[in-house]
């Protein structure tokens, strides 16, 4: 399939078919420039649709042999952060250059990616360790690792950026983390295996 679907909110009725490149898996939005970006992974592609007009305005093409997963959108618009499958880094896309500016290496099976609300850190989990990877966006190089237990996923910041949450798939937990000091605060306890994770706004 090579589909983005649209729904209108107030009804959930679909309302609009977007057709992107092939296997979508999924979608940042950017508040800054009203663009939304889409990985292909079996394109190798990211579509960029115009949210305002639901159509595709380009494609920006990710070279070599990862498959583009997931990706966030800095708060400025201006840099795509995607993780790759099949690989062991993210790939930093300068969405003006619209290319691959950076190759950042981060631990094994990374899946999540999350930036902060200011910008400053980006934070990818790997699913394949124990670990989340933070990225300094000011240098765009690796500024520590934080362990937070088997099989991390999903990462979320709060709407302030102080504090980061991490689905820790393996262990049945949800890490909270300490975003100014890049520390575990704590874990609570779930049911199932948590994979994604959501911060109510």
């Amino acid at each position: 399939a090579s589909n983005v679907y649209v729904f209108e909110t107030g009804r959930w009725k679909r309302v609009n078919v977007i057709k992107v490149g092939s296997l979508p898996h999924n979608i940042a939005f950017s508040r800054a420039t009203g663009l939304a970006y889409v990985t292909n992974g079996g394109s190798k592609s990211i579509s960029v649709v115009d949210t305002k007009t639901q159509k595709v305005v380009d494609e920006i093409v990710i070279p070599g042999e990862g498959i583009p997963h997931n990706l966030t959108v800095t708060p400025d618009g201006r840099v795509l952060v995607v993780t790759l499958k099949k690989t062991d880094r993210v790939a930093v896309v300068d969405l003006q250059q619209k290319t691959v500016v950076k190759w950042i290496p981060v631990s094994k099976g990374h899946h999540g990616v999350a930036v902060s609300p200011d910008g400053r850190w980006v934070y990818v989990s790997g699913f394949g360790s124990d670990v989340v990877t933070v990225i300094d966006t000011a240098t765009w190089t690796v500024k520590t690792t934080i362990k937070v237990g088997k099989g991390p996923h999903g990462v979320k910041f709060s709407p302030k950026g102080q504090t980061a949450f991490v689905a820790v798939g393996k262990e049945d937990r949800v890490v909270v983390i300490d975003v100014s000091k890049h520390k575990v605060l704590r874990g609570i306890r779930t049911e199932g295996v948590p994979f994604w994770i959501g911060v109510k706004r």
